[in-house]
């Protein structure tokens, strides 16, 4: 049986679910990812989340399991369709940031603008897309790095 508020290895259900909000990015392949829809993306977002949810804690009884998978998974898809409604220059830079990991100066090198831009431009586009998770009733706040 599970602690209260947490599970046999002392994390709290949140403190779960923050981890694999952000090993989520890290492990989607996402130039595949970002062709697909609907419940195929459903489904290949839900399978790398089991895979998440298992590595980081097998000890997950069945229902806090799965009640830990769909919470993840409302919420990614709920950024997923966010994300197609920014401007495509928006889409663009959050996506080498967060996803591949990319510096402010590597973007800037990339799109021909000084990394201070860059900065400004990731922190405007992050804005936009609180604000449509806000209107979605979304998770307000993108995580940052």
């Amino acid at each position: 049986m599970s602690q209260a508020g947490g599970d046999r290895s002392g994390k709290s259900f949140e403190e779960l679910k923050r981890i694999i909000h952000s090993k989520l990015v890290d492990k989607l392949d996402l130039s595949r990812v970002s062709d697909l829809a609907g419940d195929t993306l459903r489904r290949e977002i839900r399978l790398v989340v089991e895979r998440l949810c298992d590595t980081e804690n097998p000890l997950l009884n069945r229902m806090e399991r799965e009640r830990l998978i769909d919470e993840v998974l409302d919420e990614a898809m709920t950024v997923h369709e966010a994300m197609a409604e920014l401007p495509e220059n928006c889409r663009d830079i959050l996506d080498r940031f967060f996803a591949q990991d990319e510096s402010y100066r590597t973007i800037g090198e990339a799109l021909d603008l000084p990394p201070g831009t860059i900065a400004s431009r990731i922190s405007r586009c992050l804005e936009k897309l609180k604000a449509l998770l806000e209107e979605t009733g979304g998770p307000a706040r993108p995580e940052t790095r």
